[in-house]
C-alpha cells in the first residue's frame, strides 16, 4: 500500500499536467513542469489548494494568469516522505477532473490604437502613452497597425475604431 516518491511524483504530474507543459525526469521525488511555449499560465487554484490539503503531497506553482516564457519552470511537485500511502494518491486522482496546470500560447494580434482627448488631438499636450503601448504590444509579438488621435467627439472616436476594424485589427485599444 505504499508508493515510492519518484513513482508518486510521476502519478501526481500525470494527473495535473495540461497542455503546453514539459515534465522533468523524477529526481529525489521531485518533478518540475516547464512551459513548452511562450504563453499565459493558468492554474486551477481551488483544485491546487485541495491537492495541497491532502497531506504529504506538495504542488507549488507560479501565480495563475502570468506570462511565462518557453523553457521557464512554472511548477514542481513532490511527496514529502520517501514513501506515501497509495490511498493519498488515489484521493488526488479522484479530485482532479481536468488539468490543474496549462499554458495558453500567445497569439499574435493586429492592434489598432485610438487615443482620445482634445488636448492631445489639438497638440496642446503630447501623447506619452502611445509609445508605451507600442512597446508592450511588440513585446507580446503583436503588430500595431497604427495610432489614431481623436478629439472628445464620439463620432470621431467611433469612426477611428471602425477604420481599424476595416483594416483587419484583431484588437482595438482605446486610451484617453
Amino acid at each position: 500500500g505504499m508508493v515510492h516518491e519518484n513513482d508518486a511524483a510521476a502519478r501526481i504530474a500525470a494527473a495535473v499536467c495540461g497542455p503546453h507543459l514539459r515534465l522533468s525526469e523524477p529526481k529525489e521525488g521531485r518533478i518540475n513542469f516547464s512551459a513548452d511555449c511562450r504563453g499565459v499560465l493558468e492554474v486551477d487554484v481551488p483544485t491546487l489548494a485541495a491537492i495541497n490539503g491532502i497531506g504529504e503531497i506538495t504542488l507549488a506553482t507560479l501565480h495563475s494568469m502570468r506570462l511565462v516564457e518557453a523553457g521557464q519552470d512554472v511548477a514542481g511537485t513532490r511527496v514529502v516522505p520517501l514513501m506515501i500511502e497509495e490511498s493519498r494518491l488515489r484521493r488526488l486522482e479522484e479530485l482532479v477532473s481536468s488539468p490543474v496546470l496549462r499554458v495558453h500560447p500567445l497569439a499574435a494580434a493586429a492592434v489598432g490604437i485610438v487615443t482620445t482627448g482634445s488636448e492631445i488631438y489639438s497638440g496642446r499636450i503630447k501623447d506619452a502613452f502611445g509609445p508605451v503601448l507600442r512597446q508592450k504590444f511588440a513585446d507580446l509579438g503583436c503588430t500595431v497597425l497604427g495610432q489614431t488621435l481623436t478629439s472628445d467627439d464620439e463620432a470621431m472616436t467611433s469612426a477611428a475604431i471602425t477604420d481599424f476594424v476595416a483594416q483587419g485589427a484583431d484588437m482595438i485599444v482605446v486610451t484617453g
